[in-house]
């Protein structure tokens, strides 16, 4: 089971995953490292990722994005009617009052909530993956930025299971930065003993810029400050760049291009080239060839015209920071060091501002990835909740990012108190047990304790009980209500267990016993029904909406073969129409040759007419058709050169069999003369044979059926070989041994060995060489 994280960003996705003991990011299938994060709808099917991106220009009002800033929302959330000047789509209320997109898809005008578009481009993140693992993929980890809202996560897990994935954990992109970083820096980390190492993350990415403080050792590190502006970005710099030159447009043409989509996309894709260049390099170009379809556009830029176009608004940067610290409790002479992420930190003047709020003593860093890092530490948290992986422990504990206190009201509807769970430095995770002595039947809620830092119309109220009508147990009076309630790991607030406090009285004394001390008091667990305000999707709602997802999948598959078909078709017409003038004009017969052609002609024709839109069988059974002599011909043709190939192949054979019946090698010379000229004889006449039916094919006319073929003569050969290896192959005959020595008669002395050279016979009967010795 793969182990997957996933940086869902406003522009673009990136994917990681855990294998070869490490991350790796995974490519999609034109080998980019990020996916466009856009969904496209045609008269025949959807397109995703960099498909939709192709065909944005030309099918914008059908073509969705930004489904981070829009999922989980309100449709009359000013941010969300802020958000759509940069959705080409229109926007719509959907029933329970979220935004929805209106497209035209397969030819009729569809509304789609954004749970619906997030879940369609996780079904791209899902299919990515699983081709690139070449493994089935359903545990993932989703980065979600810290400023989410419980119903936003809700709307995303949502996604995802409508998608076919199980969410291991919805992480906010600062903590999977601080786990990357933590897990890859541990050995240079503090002891928990020794002083912290305290890290600021500066992120800057599409849309927002985000400040995170985190406290590292060894073992774990804790986020303790964060703020998020909306007011810069990546996007904010394109959209100063596209007023800047829609301003040269209007002054120099008399046209607002702002009036036309299209022609503010093609520009808006020309500005993000130009703010990369400028990154760079103090002054670049900005091309763009038909802007409108009378208006071409080209411009130079330096780069302080463009700083100078941001003004006073990278301000907020130090903001930002400043809240941060602030939020974290520490100055900036105690940051140790600052890590910058995020595809937009690379814009110089942010760079600059950076690092002039915090001085040269602070060290700067960018060991971390700019584009990857959240999806590499969603990847490790993931394989961290996985069974088949074995990463290194540790922890990142986050600070909740909403307060959230609790209230009562009595049944009258009188707020009777409120109570916040959640103040000060709470981690995600930590559960919070509060008891009260709220009325018999009291409303009891969990609510936004800040509900003016919320999104627009948000609703204050998260969920809410209500207790008991009356005592549980008869001769007990209800006397306190105990809850228990965390914030779970996902970011999402739950009640997770109820009890009861009974106060039972004392009980008389039987006459001559001693009386009780008092009342006691029993703690009973109790069920309450709870009611959340947004609650997940049931799993009737669930199991519809991915069912209609699994069927789009399968439209999508049948469009994509379709295609695939149909381009296969367009392909063997083109390339047999040349074959026909050039290699495989002598395959085919004269008569037949313009009938085939017209075939070929009139099947184009058709493809460019009636048959542009047509089912995939059609094209099949049409491709088929014109293949059946292309085919036959391309086998002639075929045979014609591996008819050669064999030949000299057949005729080397032959040879080596001739020479091996010559051979004079040791090995070999048991092998009788006759054997040895039965091989050659056969070799010879088999060589004799093939070359007279080679020239017979070859001398045939080549648009004929050929009658011998190549497999033929490597059958002939293989033959030959097998008849000269069984005679060849014959082991050497033993050689005769010869007869033992008679045995001696009983008691006889045995004859002494005999030598080469005399020998002499020493005293002790044994025997030396004949040779003079000198003896001391």
């Amino acid at each position: 089971m793969a182990a997957v994280g996933v940086d869902l960003g406003t522009y673009k996705t990136v994917i990681a995953a855990a294998r070869n003991r490490g991350i790796d990011i995974l490519v999609n299938e034109v080998s980019n490292r990020f996916t466009p994060t856009l969904v496209g709808f045609t008269p025949t099917n959807r397109v995703l990722g960099e498909t939709a991106k192709a065909g944005e220009v030309m099918n914008a009002k059908n073509t969705v994005g930004n489904m981070k800033h829009l999922i989980g929302r309100s449709f009359n959330d000013p941010a969300v009617q802020a958000e759509a000047e940069h959705v080409t789509c229109n926007l719509v209320e959907m029933p329970d009052g979220s935004p929805g997109a209106s497209v035209s898809f397969l030819g009729e005008q569809t509304e789609f909530d954004f749970t619906q578009l997030q879940a369609m481009l996780l079904t791209k993140v899902k299919q990515t993956a699983e081709a690139e693992l070449k493994n089935s993929v359903e545990l993932v980890c989703l980065t979600v930025p810290a400023h989410y809202t419980f119903r936003q996560r809700i709307a995303l897990n949502n996604a995802a299971s409508i998608a076919g994935l199980k969410v291991a954990r919805l992480m906010s992109e600062p903590a999977a930065c601080a786990l990357l970083y933590g897990i890859t820096r541990k050995g240079e980390l503090p002891e928990e003993t020794e002083a912290p190492r305290y890290v600021v993350f500066a992120d800057m990415g599409h849309t927002a810029f985000t400040v995170s403080v985190v406290k590292f050792t060894q073992k774990e590190a804790s986020i303790i400050g964060m703020a998020t502006t909306t007011a810069i970005g990546g996007r904010f710099f394109d959209s100063l760049l596209v007023r800047h030159f829609a301003a040269i447009v209007q002054e120099k043409h008399k046209y607002d291009i702002f009036e036309n989509k299209k022609a503010i996309l093609r520009l808006t894709v020309a500005c993000e080239r130009l703010k990369k260049i400028l990154s760079s390099n103090p002054i670049g170009a900005l091309n763009v060839e038909c802007l409108t379809d009378t208006i071409d556009l080209s411009a130079m830029l330096k780069r302080e015209e463009f700083e100078a176009m941001i003004g006073s608004q990278i301000a907020v940067v130090h903001e930002t920071i400043a809240a941060a610290l602030a939020q974290a409790k520490i100055t900036k002479a105690e940051v140790n060091f600052v890590e910058q992420v995020g595809g937009s930190i690379r814009v110089p003047i942010v760079k600059e501002h950076v690092q002039n709020f915090f001085g040269s003593e602070v060290t700067f860093s960018a060991t971390l990835n700019f584009d990857e890092a959240a999806a590499r530490g969603a990847a490790f948290q993931c394989a961290m909740q996985s069974p088949m992986f074995s990463v290194r422990d540790y922890v990142v504990r986050q600070t909740v990012s909403h307060d959230i206190a609790l209230r009562w009201t009595n049944p009258a509807g009188e707020e009777m108190t409120r109570v916040v769970l959640t103040a000060g430095e709470q981690f995600l995770g930590k559960k919070r047990s509060i008891a009260f002595d709220p009325a018999l039947g009291s409303r009891v809620s969990a609510i936004y304790a800040n509900p003016a830092q919320l999104p627009h119309q948000t609703p204050e109220e998260i969920a809410h009980f209500i207790t008991p009508a009356e005592p549980l147990k008869e001769g007990t009076e209800f006397n306190q209500l105990e809850v228990l309630s965390h914030i779970n790991l996902d970011g999402v607030f739950e009640f997770t267990k109820f009890y009861v406090r009974h106060t039972v009285p004392a009980a008389e004394p039987a006459e001559g016993e001693e009386a009780p001390a008092g009342p006691t008091t029993v703690r009973d667990a109790i069920t309450l029904p709870v009611v959340y305000t947004f609650p997940s999707l049931s799993a009737e709602q669930l199991n519809l909406l991915r069912e209609r997802e699994n069927e789009m999948i399968a439209e999508d598959k049948l469009v994509f073969d379709t295609l695939e078909r149909k381009n296969s078709l367009e392909e063997f017409i083109y390339r047999m129409r040349d074959l026909l003038d050039t290699t495989l004009a002598e395959y085919v017969a004269e008569a037949d040759m313009e009938a085939y052609k017209t075939l070929l002609r009139d099947t184009e024709d058709w493809l460019y007419g009636e048959g542009e839109n047509v089912s995939k069988s059609v094209y099949e059974a049409r491709l088929s058709e014109v293949r059946v002599l292309g085919d036959a011909a391309q086998y002639r043709f075929d045979q014609a050169e591996a008819l050669e190939e064999a030949k000299k192949k057949f005729q080397a054979g032959v040879t080596s069999i001739v020479e091996l019946t010559r051979t004079q090698e040791e090995r070999y010379e048991h092998i009788d003369a006759e054997a040895r000229e039965a091989v050659m004889s056969a070799a010879t006449a088999a060589l004799a044979d093939m070359t007279s039916r080679i020239l017979a094919q070859q001398a045939a006319p080549k648009h004929a059926h050929p009658t011998l073929l190549s497999e033929n003569v490597d059958a002939a050969l293989r033959q030959l070989q097998l008849l000269a290896n069984s005679t060849f192959s014959k082991p050497k005959p033993k050689p005769v041994e010869p007869e033992p020595a008679a045995a001696a008669p009983e008691g006889a002395e045995a004859a002494p060995p005999t030598t080469d050279s005399p020998m002499e016979t020493t005293d002790e009967g044994s025997s030396a060489p004949a040779t003079d010795m000198d003896i001391d």
